[in-house]
């Protein structure tokens, strides 16, 4: 394939030089900066043909990418992903079918990705259209020539929004799912909700992403962490109430049981205060109910050596008692929770976890003889009790 000849044509750029890295992924992966009734274009070429995430809604970058007909016969466009239905997203696919019909009319269709919550007027004139469709689903690959994308199902901003994965450069194609400086906002109609964005920006976290190349907005390769971090926390925000301090939302947060965002929160107080007592006992909280005791001990030690006079407080007691049980550290447990049974007797956690302390440590007879234990153990419970302390 000519390469070369792309990058005359106005407003497409290669990757490798936007970002200097000549990884073979960027050497062949060109984007169409989007603008407010477009979003950005990635065309991704390989030996055997080419890929387009988000056709976008711009017709000038089509005619400047097909103005030669010779760039028609060298690019044959084999596939069409789209992050979601939204139309400055997904009407430039209806551009390129209806201008360029030899993108439909070889000897196999153009493959168009997609989610199956996509809107049904997209799918429906993109059949009529001659396209093949595929529905896809969360950890699917599609590969095309030397290159693979993974699917990743980030539902949120709408129900069928998807990111596509590049493992070999930890590249996020992220839509609207994660925008530079920017939170979307949830479309109702199309399924969107600021719950299942929250879950997905959650996961989204927790991968390595080295580049981020959103539908909107820079491509962004240095500060990636401060990015996610920012749209994590402008959709925590708009649970909470944008106005909601940082420990009042954890709080609210941790009664609801989000567990990471109640994490999150915590971590956001102590950036600014590391010795908040307040902070420290509502991370050790999170950390205990998320079964990262090890961590939830360190904080709670971090937390009694402050000159705070938590060692007497019975909450602190249980806490550290539940840290030590879920360590198996089940006799310094027990002397924990009956510390806070003798401080604070109408406390009945303390001596359900006592007995469920006296269970695992094999006392069985003794933690039965607990009425509130036993209550608890018999009744629901049980099951989520067992698998939250129960060492293998």
């Amino acid at each position: 394939m000519e390469m070369e000849e792309l990058q005359g044509y106005t407003g497409w750029a290669r990757l490798s030089e936007r970002l200097s890295n000549n990884h073979p992924f960027f050497e062949n992966l060109f984007l169409w900066d989007g603008f407010d009734i477009s979003c950005n274009i990635y065309l991704l070429t390989t030996r055997e043909g080419a890929l387009i995430i988000d056709p976008g809604n711009d017709y000038t970058a089509y005619y400047e990418l097909f103005r030669q007909s010779s760039i028609i016969r060298l690019w044959d466009i084999k596939k069409i992903l789209l992050t979601h239905g939204h139309s400055e997203h997904s009407l430039g696919l209806f551009e390129l079918l209806r201008s360029y019909p030899s993108i439909r009319t070889g000897e196999k269709s153009v493959e168009v990705y997609l989610h199956e919550s996509a809107p049904e007027t997209l799918k429906n004139l993109a059949s009529q259209l001659g396209c093949q469709l595929n529905f896809v689903q969360n950890d699917d690959v599609i590969t095309l020539g030397e290159f693979s994308l993974m699917v990743l199902h980030t539902p949120g901003h709408t129900m069928d929004s998807l990111c596509f994965w590049h493992e070999g450069t930890k590249s996020l194609f992220s839509g609207d799912t994660v925008i530079p400086f920017a939170v979307a906002s949830p479309d109702p109609v199309a399924g969107g909700r600021i719950d299942f964005h929250l879950f997905s920006m959650r996961n989204l976290r927790k991968r390595d992403i080295r580049h981020l190349l959103p539908g909107h907005g820079d491509v962004i390769s240095e500060g990636v962490n401060l990015v996610l971090e920012g749209n994590y926390a402008g959709l925590i925000k708009k649970v909470v109430g944008l106005q909601c301090p940082w420990m009042e939302a954890s709080q609210f947060l941790l009664q609801k049981g989000y567990l990471e965002e109640a994490l999150f929160c915590c971590e956001k107080v102590l950036q600014e205060d590391s010795k908040n007592p307040t902070a420290l006992y509502f991370k050790a909280c999170c950390l205990n109910d998320m079964g990262l005791f090890k961590e939830a001990l360190d904080t709670l030690n971090t937390l009694g050596s402050a000159e705070n006079r938590m060692s007497e407080n019975p909450l602190y007691l249980i806490a550290y008692g539940c840290a030590l049980m879920g360590n198996g550290q089940y006799e310094k447990a027990i002397a924990k929770f009956d510390r806070a049974c003798s401080i604070a007797p109408s406390i009945d956690n303390a001596m359900v976890y006592k007995g469920l302390a006296l269970y695992l440590n094999g006392q069985i007879d003794e933690a039965m003889e607990i009425e509130a234990f036993r209550k608890a153990f018999v009744g629901q419970l049980k099951e989520e009790l067992l698998k939250q302390y129960q060492r293998e």
